[in-house]
Formats: structure tokens, C-alpha cells, sequence
């Protein structure tokens, strides 16, 4: 799923939080709490390119707040899944996060009012 198909299946105007998905509490990547095996994959992320372990830090901007920008060709984006909430039609990015203490999955929230890039 390259950026345009992203933001073609983005719903304007959605709810600000689900019972279900709980996307109020991934505005920026964060513990999936198991979501991948309960949301309905879309399809994997596809950017123009990868730059492997790289994050998207233009302009300094950081990875991980919850207004930084959406940049499939850059880590973690670039190794994700798209997902959707049956329940609230929220779409949600989620990845394998191999480093640290252990294998877990990471979910982020993706919302129409965010940049994206390739």
C-alpha cells in the first residue's frame, strides 16, 4: 500500500477514540496489545524505496511524537502492516519491533491531519 492508497482510505472527520482498537492511545507508536491478531489487515506498507533502519527526520524532526510525519520509506514504516478497526474505521500502522528486551509488536495511530510521505 503506497502513501496515495493510505490517505484514499483515511475516513475525514472520524471518532477521536474506540472501545475496541483504543486508537486514542496510539496517536504515536506504542505497545499493540496483541491488535494485529484482532484488526483486519490491509496490506503492507510500500514506499518509493527503503532506507532500512533509517528513521524520517527532516528538518529534526523526531520519530516518535504524535504529529511526526508518516514517511513509508523510512523505519519503522517501512517493514509495517496497514490495518483497519471493523469498529470505529480507524486505520492503524503496525510493525515487529526486534531491538531492546525482547520481539513486540508497535502500533501507531494514523489520522488523516498528519504529513505522509513516500
Amino acid at each position: 500500500m503506497n502513501v496515495e492508497e493510505l490517505r484514499d482510505i483515511l475516513v475525514e472527520g472520524e471518532s477521536q477514540s474506540c472501545a475496541v482498537c483504543l486508537k486514542e492511545a496510539k496517536r504515536s507508536w506504542t505497545n499493540s496489545n496483541g491488535l494485529e491478531n484482532s484488526l483486519c489487515a490491509l496490506g503492507k506498507a510500500d514506499g518509493e524505496t527503503s532506507y532500512g533502519w533509517d528513521s524520517y527526520v527532516e528538518l529534526g524532526e523526531k520519530p516518535h511524537p504524535d504529529l511526526a510525519t508518516v514517511s513509508l520509506s523510512h523505519y519503522p514504516y517501512n517493514d509495517s502492516v496497514v490495518y483497519r478497526c471493523d469498529d470505529c474505521d480507524g486505520t492503524l500502522i503496525i510493525y515487529l519491533e526486534t531491538g531492546g528486551y525482547g520481539a513486540r509488536y508497535q502500533a501507531r495511530w494514523i489520522r488523516s491531519n498528519l504529513q505522509f510521505k513516500p
